[in-house]
């Protein structure tokens, strides 16, 4: 019952996508839509398992950027899953903390359009970027 946790440190000289003075980061948050591909189902989705996925990200802005855009929170809850994105920056660091949160063990087809209709607005909203601005 002990969480598993990795944490990894990395350097990417090319991390950011350029835009003038902008730097856009990649996406962070994320989540899985491989489960909604198909238009309807003739069988339930049957995850098996409860499951609880949280993830965190601490990220050190480097000197010569400041922050220009940080993603609203989102807080999603339906019957099938909870989901929460959290950002947040004090001093030069920008964090994320994601808690994806299974409330069932199956989707059934009758609820699979609903459920469906969620994931891809959940997906909509998790695709939005930090923005940094560099400065001399």
């Amino acid at each position: 019952n002990t969480p598993v946790i990795l944490s990894y440190d990395f350097f990417g000289p090319e991390y950011f996508t350029k835009a003038g003075a902008l730097r856009i980061m990649p996406q962070l948050a994320s989540i899985d839509t491989s489960l909604i591909a198909k238009e309807n189902r003739r069988y339930p989705i049957d995850f098996g398992i409860l499951d609880k996925r949280e993830s965190y990200f601490e990220i050190t802005l480097p000197r010569n950027f400041v922050l220009e855009y940080i993603p609203d929170n989102i807080n999603v809850d339906t019957p099938w899953f909870s989901f929460i994105q959290e950002y947040s920056f004090k001093g030069n660091k920008i964090t994320l903390r994601q808690i994806n949160q299974d409330k069932v063990d199956k989707i059934l087809t009758e609820e699979y359009a609903s459920f469906k209709s969620a994931m891809e607005d959940l997906g909509r909203s998790v695709k939005q970027r930090i923005v940094l601005k560099k400065v001399k």
